[in-house]
Parts: structure tokens; C-alpha cells; sequence
């Protein structure tokens, strides 16, 4: 069974608590010599009145680079954010985190000079270094942001809250331009042309043919190459036979005019040579008797055949 509540007692789904800048909480001043005039002045611009208007000319933008660990970091921001109430408050560590050196950029409506904000941030010992700009989404500008959001470490505020979704998408934009800037140059710089549908299709068309013309040389290598291994193989077999052939046409001559000797002991092409004399498997043998001398009437003539391709060589020896 369900009841029903009398109207004084109807339940009403809670609403998230959305709590104001100024009702937030005053963070904790760390202690040091200057710590009252810290406390003054962060109260004095606290108390001081935002613009009303939503124009960014009235926005007070800058950057801020200072050194100490994490814990001071955060510190120092979360003390700036109570004062300014900014629209955008983001920072990181943009090189080694050895080095402390963080890096941070504020957006605030705070109608307070840059000098103040400048002469206030000094006091907390941080070496902090203020560097206003002037236009808003100016180059100098995109590129703080993106230094601090693409290669920053240890974050500390964000660009992605509610209250920063004109400075995110105004970001996002410029630095679209930016990038798309940079890579017409660098098309510029490498082809001389600039990125037009014209440029490009020109472009395409003279790649095309050079991919076509690459294509024939290589085709012609090719058969530059074929040609010249079919030509050389040729000469070579036609050299040997060559060779032969007068070799055979010689011998059929002689022994036509019975001048080929009777070899006593045939040549053995198959036997294995004998090993050189420095090896140990080298048998002394005791020398070959001396011939005599030939007589003066005893012609020796010799053909040698070019060597065929198995490198044998035929010697035929006539007295």
C-alpha cells in the first residue's frame, strides 16, 4: 500500500548544491613574512566587482610562470581563484617536473589592473613572472593554452568546466586555424604551391605521370637486361664450338698425314692431381730417370682447345 503525504509534507527531489564563488570557502594562506599583506590585498580584490558585460574586451587575460612544487602550486592557485573568481584558471607543469616550472593562464572580469595582480603574486616567493595579453585568442594566447593542455603535466584547474565552455570553444577554433595555417606554409614551402583545388589536381596529374614514366624505364631495364644475358650466353656457346671444331678439323689433318703419335700410357683426366709438397699426405718418390736429349730432326707441335665451360683442356701432342 502507498500512502499518500499531506502537502506540508510532500517530498521534493534535492537539486545538486551549486555553490557560488563567493560563497566558497577563503583557502588557507601559507605562512610566511608576507602573509598579512596577502591576506589584505587577496580580500581587497576579492571584494572587488566583476563586469557585467560579455564582451571579451572586458576580460583581464594572463599568463603566469612561476617555480615551486605541486603542493605550492595548487596552493598558490586555489588562492588566486578565490580572489579573481576566473572564467578560465589552468596550469601545469610544462617541462621536467625536476625544474618546478609551471606554467598557468587566468581569465578573469575582475575589474583590478595587471600591475596589482602583478605586485600581489610576488609576494608569495615563487619567482612568478605575469605576462599580460592584449587581445583575446591572440596567437601568443592559443599558444600558451595549448603548450599548457597538450604537453603539461600535473594539471590543475581544467578547460573543460561549464563556466569555460565560450573560452573552449573559442580555443579549439583558433587553434584549428593555427594548425591549418602552419601546414598550408609547410605545403608552400616544400611544393610552391598553395592548397586550391586547381594546385592540388595539377599536382595529382603531374605524380601520375611520373609513376607512368617510372613505370616504362623499368619495364626497359628489364628487357635491356634479358636481352644482354641471352646475347652473352650465346657468343659463349659459339666461341666453345668454334673452338672445337677447329680443334677436330686439326686432328683429322694429322692423322691423315700419319703424324699423331702412339701415347704409350693414356692420359687419366679422372685421376685425383697429387697434393702439394708442403702437406703431410706428400710422398717423397725417388726422381724420374733423365731422358736423353731429342735429336735435332724431332718437331713437337701442340693445339690447345679454348677451355669449355667444365673447365677440362684437351692437349694433343705431335712429334
Amino acid at each position: 500500500m502507498c500512502r499518500i503525504l499531506p502537502a506540508k509534507e510532500k517530498m521534493v527531489p534535492a537539486r545538486a548544491a551549486s555553490v557560488s564563488p563567493r560563497t566558497r570557502e577563503m583557502p588557507v594562506i601559507p605562512k610566511g613574512e608576507n602573509m598579512q599583506r596577502i591576506a589584505a590585498d587577496m580580500h581587497a580584490m576579492h571584494s572587488l566587482r566583476c563586469s557585467t558585460r560579455r564582451s571579451t574586451s572586458e576580460y583581464l587575460m594572463f599568463c603566469v610562470i612561476g617555480f615551486g612544487s605541486i603542493e605550492r602550486r595548487d596552493s598558490l592557485l586555489s588562492i588566486v581563484a578565490w580572489a579573481l573568481e576566473p572564467v578560465l584558471l589552468y596550469s601545469a607543469f610544462v617541462k621536467d617536473i625536476a625544474t618546478q616550472e609551471f606554467e598557468a593562464i587566468v581569465i578573469t572580469k575582475k575589474q583590478v589592473e595587471m600591475s596589482t595582480v602583478d605586485e600581489w603574486l610576488g609576494l608569495f616567493n615563487m619567482s612568478v613572472c605575469c605576462i599580460e595579453f592584449e587581445n583575446y585568442m591572440q596567437p601568443d594566447m592559443v599558444t600558451c593554452m595549448s603548450r599548457i593542455h597538450h604537453t603539461g603535466k600535473h594539471w590543475h584547474g581544467s578547460l573543460k568546466t561549464k563556466v569555460a565552455a565560450r573560452v573552449r570553444r573559442d580555443f579549439y577554433k583558433e587553434y584549428s586555424k593555427q594548425q591549418q595555417a602552419k601546414e598550408t606554409q609547410r605545403v608552400l614551402d616544400v611544393t610552391g604551391l598553395t592548397v586550391t583545388p586547381r594546385n592540388m589536381l595539377t599536382l595529382h596529374s603531374r605524380v601520375g605521370s611520373l609513376q607512368d614514366y617510372v613505370s616504362h624505364l623499368e619495364n626497359q631495364r628489364m628487357s635491356m637486361s634479358r636481352l644482354l644475358v641471352e646475347s652473352t650466353r650465346g657468343r659463349g656457346e659459339l666461341s666453345t664450338q668454334t673452338g672445337r671444331d677447329m680443334l677436330a678439323d686439326a686432328y683429322r689433318r694429322l692423322q691423315a698425314a700419319g703424324q699423331l703419335p702412339e701415347l704409350p700410357v693414356p692420359m687419366d683426366t679422372d685421376a685425383v692431381p697429387p697434393p702439394p709438397p708442403d702437406s703431410p699426405q706428400y710422398a717423397q718418390t725417388s726422381p724420374a730417370p733423365r731422358r736423353a736429349a731429342s735429336p735435332s730432326n724431332f718437331r713437337v707441335t701442340g693445339f690447345l682447345a679454348r677451355p669449355p665451360p667444365t673447365g677440362d683442356v684437351t692437349l694433343y701432342v705431335v712429334r
